[in-house]
Protein backbone atom coordinates (compact mmCIF):
# COMPACT_ATOMS: atom_id res chain seq x y z
CA UNK A 1 0.00 0.00 0.00
CA UNK A 2 1.40 3.39 -0.65
CA UNK A 3 0.81 4.51 2.68
CA UNK A 4 3.79 2.26 4.07
CA UNK A 5 5.95 2.36 1.68
CA UNK A 6 8.94 0.99 3.83
CA UNK A 7 8.74 -2.23 4.96
CA UNK A 8 8.11 -1.04 8.60
CA UNK A 9 6.08 0.59 10.30
CA UNK A 10 6.35 3.56 12.30
CA UNK A 11 3.66 4.95 14.63
CA UNK A 12 5.11 8.41 15.22
CA UNK A 13 4.91 9.19 11.25
CA UNK A 14 2.13 7.50 10.55
CA UNK A 15 0.17 9.73 13.49
CA UNK A 16 1.96 12.84 12.00
CA UNK A 17 0.06 11.85 8.48
CA UNK A 18 -2.99 11.38 10.26
CA UNK A 19 -3.56 14.39 11.83
CA UNK A 20 -2.39 16.42 8.81
CA UNK A 21 -5.65 14.74 7.03
CA UNK A 22 -7.34 15.33 9.94
CA UNK A 23 -6.64 19.26 9.87
CA UNK A 24 -7.13 19.25 6.59
CA UNK A 25 -10.23 18.44 6.40
CA UNK A 26 -11.01 20.38 9.35
CA UNK A 27 -9.33 23.52 7.40
CA UNK A 28 -11.24 22.43 4.25
CA UNK A 29 -14.66 22.48 6.02
CA UNK A 30 -14.36 25.74 7.56
CA UNK A 31 -13.71 27.19 4.01
CA UNK A 32 -16.83 25.18 2.19
CA UNK A 33 -19.06 26.58 5.13
CA UNK A 34 -17.74 30.11 4.48
CA UNK A 35 -18.55 30.01 0.65
CA UNK A 36 -21.89 28.68 1.30
CA UNK A 37 -22.80 31.87 3.41
CA UNK A 38 -21.20 34.37 0.87
CA UNK A 39 -22.92 31.81 -1.68
CA UNK A 40 -26.24 33.09 0.09
CA UNK A 41 -25.64 36.77 1.02
CA UNK A 42 -24.51 37.27 -2.82
CA UNK A 43 -28.05 35.55 -3.81
CA UNK A 44 -29.68 38.11 -2.49
CA UNK A 45 -27.84 41.19 -2.58
CA UNK A 46 -26.71 40.97 -6.39
CA UNK A 47 -30.02 41.08 -7.58
CA UNK A 48 -31.36 43.75 -4.91
CA UNK A 49 -28.74 46.16 -5.85
CA UNK A 50 -28.68 45.71 -9.58
CA UNK A 51 -32.86 46.11 -9.98
CA UNK A 52 -32.71 49.04 -8.11
CA UNK A 53 -29.80 50.32 -9.92
CA UNK A 54 -32.27 49.83 -12.77
CA UNK A 55 -34.91 51.29 -11.34
CA UNK A 56 -33.09 54.77 -10.34
CA UNK A 57 -31.82 54.71 -14.14
CA UNK A 58 -35.44 54.03 -15.40
CA UNK A 59 -36.88 56.91 -13.36
CA UNK A 60 -34.19 59.25 -14.04
CA UNK A 61 -34.48 59.01 -17.94
CA UNK A 62 -38.20 59.15 -17.63
CA UNK A 63 -38.16 62.40 -15.51
CA UNK A 64 -35.50 64.13 -17.76
CA UNK A 65 -38.02 63.08 -21.06
CA UNK A 66 -35.36 60.71 -22.36
CA UNK A 67 -37.12 57.86 -22.99
CA UNK A 68 -38.25 59.42 -26.64
CA UNK A 69 -34.88 58.59 -27.59
CA UNK A 70 -34.44 54.82 -29.26
CA UNK A 71 -30.92 54.84 -27.52
CA UNK A 72 -32.36 55.01 -24.06
CA UNK A 73 -35.14 52.55 -24.89
CA UNK A 74 -32.06 49.85 -25.92
CA UNK A 75 -30.62 50.37 -22.87
CA UNK A 76 -33.54 49.79 -20.88
CA UNK A 77 -34.38 46.65 -22.69
CA UNK A 78 -30.63 45.31 -22.41
CA UNK A 79 -30.32 45.94 -19.06
CA UNK A 80 -32.25 43.27 -17.80
CA UNK A 81 -30.64 40.57 -20.27
CA UNK A 82 -27.12 41.78 -18.50
CA UNK A 83 -28.46 41.83 -14.77
CA UNK A 84 -29.13 38.10 -15.53
CA UNK A 85 -26.03 37.78 -16.88
CA UNK A 86 -24.20 39.10 -13.88
CA UNK A 87 -26.33 36.81 -11.54
CA UNK A 88 -25.63 34.09 -13.12
CA UNK A 89 -22.00 34.36 -13.36
CA UNK A 90 -21.41 35.27 -10.08
CA UNK A 91 -23.65 32.26 -8.61
CA UNK A 92 -22.04 29.83 -11.06
CA UNK A 93 -18.31 31.10 -9.51
CA UNK A 94 -19.69 30.16 -5.96
CA UNK A 95 -21.50 26.44 -7.04
CA UNK A 96 -17.85 25.86 -9.25
CA UNK A 97 -15.81 26.66 -5.76
CA UNK A 98 -18.50 24.98 -3.28
CA UNK A 99 -18.73 21.68 -5.41
CA UNK A 100 -14.60 21.90 -6.01
CA UNK A 101 -14.26 22.56 -1.92
CA UNK A 102 -16.57 19.57 -1.66
CA UNK A 103 -14.93 16.66 -3.73
CA UNK A 104 -11.64 18.01 -1.81
CA UNK A 105 -13.10 17.14 1.52
CA UNK A 106 -14.31 13.68 -0.24
CA UNK A 107 -11.50 12.99 -1.58
CA UNK A 108 -9.59 13.74 2.18
CA UNK A 109 -11.98 11.48 4.10
CA UNK A 110 -11.41 8.86 2.05
CA UNK A 111 -8.07 8.92 2.47
CA UNK A 112 -8.59 9.17 6.37
CA UNK A 113 -10.86 6.39 6.47
CA UNK A 114 -8.18 4.26 4.46
CA UNK A 115 -5.66 5.11 6.96
CA UNK A 116 -7.63 3.82 9.64
CA UNK A 117 -8.02 0.55 7.53
CA UNK A 118 -4.84 0.34 7.10
CA UNK A 119 -3.65 1.06 10.74
CA UNK A 120 -6.10 -1.89 11.66
CA UNK A 121 -4.35 -3.98 9.12
CA UNK A 122 -1.08 -3.54 10.61
CA UNK A 123 -2.03 -3.72 14.22
CA UNK A 124 -3.18 -7.08 13.26
CA UNK A 125 -0.81 -8.10 11.07
CA UNK A 126 1.79 -9.63 13.52
CA UNK A 127 -1.00 -11.73 14.76
CA UNK A 128 -1.89 -13.43 11.80
CA UNK A 129 1.58 -13.85 10.37
CA UNK A 130 1.78 -16.01 13.72
CA UNK A 131 -1.14 -17.79 12.94
CA UNK A 132 -0.14 -18.69 9.85
CA UNK A 133 3.50 -19.65 10.38
CA UNK A 134 1.78 -21.66 13.03
CA UNK A 135 -1.52 -23.32 11.61
CA UNK A 136 0.29 -23.71 7.80
CA UNK A 137 -0.91 -26.47 5.22
CA UNK A 138 -4.61 -26.64 6.13
CA UNK A 139 -3.61 -28.72 9.70
CA UNK A 140 -5.45 -25.45 11.44
CA UNK A 141 -8.02 -27.07 12.43
CA UNK A 142 -6.80 -30.03 13.95
CA UNK A 143 -4.21 -28.05 15.60
CA UNK A 144 -6.94 -25.85 17.43
CA UNK A 145 -9.25 -28.93 18.07
CA UNK A 146 -5.93 -30.42 19.97
CA UNK A 147 -5.56 -26.85 21.74
CA UNK A 148 -9.10 -26.80 23.20
CA UNK A 149 -8.79 -30.69 24.07
CA UNK A 150 -5.71 -29.44 26.26
CA UNK A 151 -7.33 -26.73 27.30
CA UNK A 152 -10.17 -28.72 28.80
CA UNK A 153 -7.98 -30.84 30.71
CA UNK A 154 -6.18 -28.13 32.45
CA UNK A 155 -9.37 -26.58 33.18
CA UNK A 156 -10.20 -30.08 34.94
CA UNK A 157 -7.17 -30.10 36.44
CA UNK A 158 -7.87 -26.82 38.10
CA UNK A 159 -11.43 -27.56 39.46
CA UNK A 160 -9.75 -30.75 40.93
CA UNK A 161 -6.72 -28.60 42.88
CA UNK A 162 -9.48 -25.79 43.55
CA UNK A 163 -11.72 -28.42 45.32
CA UNK A 164 -8.52 -30.04 47.27
CA UNK A 165 -7.81 -26.21 48.32
CA UNK A 166 -4.09 -25.90 46.37
CA UNK A 167 -4.81 -22.81 44.76
CA UNK A 168 -1.14 -21.42 45.36
CA UNK A 169 -0.21 -24.50 42.87
CA UNK A 170 -2.38 -22.90 40.24
CA UNK A 171 -1.29 -19.25 40.67
CA UNK A 172 2.35 -20.76 40.53
CA UNK A 173 0.88 -22.88 37.24
CA UNK A 174 -0.30 -19.69 35.64
CA UNK A 175 2.68 -17.01 36.33
CA UNK A 176 4.85 -20.19 34.97
CA UNK A 177 2.81 -20.15 31.74
CA UNK A 178 2.72 -16.33 31.45
CA UNK A 179 6.45 -16.63 31.71
CA UNK A 180 7.22 -19.89 28.92
CA UNK A 181 4.18 -19.16 26.56
CA UNK A 182 2.51 -15.80 25.97
CA UNK A 183 0.45 -16.52 22.61
CA UNK A 184 -2.21 -18.61 21.56
CA UNK A 185 -2.65 -20.85 24.81
CA UNK A 186 -2.78 -18.00 27.18
CA UNK A 187 -5.70 -17.04 24.72
CA UNK A 188 -7.91 -20.16 25.04
CA UNK A 189 -6.26 -20.40 28.78
CA UNK A 190 -8.50 -17.06 29.47
CA UNK A 191 -11.14 -18.01 27.43
CA UNK A 192 -11.51 -21.48 29.22
CA UNK A 193 -11.17 -20.57 32.66
CA UNK A 194 -11.14 -16.75 32.94
CA UNK A 195 -8.73 -13.95 33.79
CA UNK A 196 -6.60 -15.20 36.59
CA UNK A 197 -8.56 -13.99 40.02
CA UNK A 198 -5.05 -14.52 42.36
CA UNK A 199 -2.96 -11.97 39.48
CA UNK A 200 -1.04 -8.81 40.67
CA UNK A 201 -3.67 -6.48 39.23
CA UNK A 202 -6.78 -8.41 41.25
CA UNK A 203 -6.77 -7.43 45.26
CA UNK A 204 -10.11 -9.08 47.41
CA UNK A 205 -11.71 -6.72 49.77
CA UNK A 206 -11.00 -8.21 53.39
CA UNK A 207 -14.56 -7.69 55.39
CA UNK A 208 -15.41 -9.52 58.09
CA UNK A 209 -16.66 -12.55 58.72
CA UNK A 210 -19.06 -11.23 62.17
CA UNK A 211 -19.28 -7.14 61.86
CA UNK A 212 -19.13 -7.36 58.20
CA UNK A 213 -16.58 -4.13 58.60
CA UNK A 214 -14.49 -3.36 55.35
CA UNK A 215 -10.74 -3.46 56.02
CA UNK A 216 -9.01 -3.43 53.36
CA UNK A 217 -7.86 -4.92 50.64
CA UNK A 218 -5.82 -8.72 50.47
CA UNK A 219 -2.19 -8.31 49.11
CA UNK A 220 -1.65 -8.85 46.05
CA UNK A 221 -1.64 -13.18 45.11
CA UNK A 222 -4.01 -13.91 47.73
CA UNK A 223 -7.84 -14.56 48.10
CA UNK A 224 -9.45 -12.75 51.77
CA UNK A 225 -9.96 -16.07 53.27
CA UNK A 226 -6.39 -16.65 53.06
CA UNK A 227 -4.94 -13.34 55.11
CA UNK A 228 -4.99 -13.81 58.92
CA UNK A 229 -6.72 -10.33 60.52
CA UNK A 230 -8.05 -9.40 63.44
CA UNK A 231 -11.12 -6.82 62.83
CA UNK A 232 -10.25 -3.22 64.58
CA UNK A 233 -14.27 -3.00 65.05
CA UNK A 234 -15.09 -6.16 66.89
CA UNK A 235 -12.77 -7.82 67.59
CA UNK A 236 -13.09 -11.11 65.26
CA UNK A 237 -10.28 -13.07 63.58
CA UNK A 238 -10.52 -13.99 60.04
CA UNK A 239 -9.03 -15.89 57.72
CA UNK A 240 -9.61 -19.86 56.63
CA UNK A 241 -6.28 -20.33 59.83
CA UNK A 242 -8.89 -17.79 61.85
CA UNK A 243 -11.41 -19.82 61.37
CA UNK A 244 -10.44 -22.90 61.84
CA UNK A 245 -9.07 -22.19 65.54
CA UNK A 246 -12.08 -20.65 66.17
CA UNK A 247 -13.80 -23.84 65.31
CA UNK A 248 -11.33 -25.87 67.10
CA UNK A 249 -11.70 -23.23 70.05
CA UNK A 250 -15.62 -23.77 69.82
CA UNK A 251 -15.70 -27.88 69.89
CA UNK A 252 -13.59 -27.76 72.95
CA UNK A 253 -16.26 -25.30 74.65
CA UNK A 254 -18.37 -27.35 73.84
CA UNK A 255 -16.74 -30.71 75.10
CA UNK A 256 -16.26 -28.95 78.21
CA UNK A 257 -19.71 -27.94 78.95
CA UNK A 258 -20.75 -31.38 77.41
CA UNK A 259 -18.71 -32.31 80.07
CA UNK A 260 -19.90 -30.31 83.12
CA UNK A 261 -23.34 -31.09 82.46
CA UNK A 262 -22.63 -35.13 83.17
CA UNK A 263 -21.07 -34.41 86.36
Amino acid sequence: MFLFRSKQFDPDQFENELKKVTSKISQNEKRLRKLQVQKKYYTKVIPLYLSSAYVIYFSYLYQMDFLKRSKNILTLIIAPLIIGVIYYTIISFFDYLINNKESYIEHLKNEHNEKLMVLKDKTNFDKTRDLLARFSDGEDIKEMEKEVDEMRQKKAQYLKMIQAGEEGKILEDLQHGQRTNNGFYNHFLTTLLGENELGPDKRYALICSNCFQHNGLAPPGKTAMQVRYICPKCGTLNGNQAIEKQRATNEENEEHQATAASD
